[in-house]
Order: C-alpha cells, then sequence, then structure tokens
C-alpha cells in the first residue's frame, strides 16, 4: 500500500474491520484536528 505522504488515519484494522482503539484514536484525530 503506497501512501501519498499523508499519514491515513482510518478507524480500520489489516483485516478491514473496525479496530476500536483505532476508532477512538480516529475520532479524537477528528476532534482535535483545524477547521
Amino acid at each position: 500500500m503506497h501512501g501519498t505522504g499523508v499519514p491515513l488515519v482510518t478507524p480500520f484494522g489489516s483485516a478491514g474491520r473496525v479496530d476500536r482503539s483505532r476508532l477512538r484514536s480516529f475520532v479524537d484525530w477528528l476532534e482535535r484536528r483545524p477547521r
């Protein structure tokens, strides 16, 4: 998987299933990111 230089923050694990800890981090990132 090749990125574009920007780390993609997703709530999905490697198996394509939602990982709860990643989901919390994702939501937290959405809340903190500048608008």
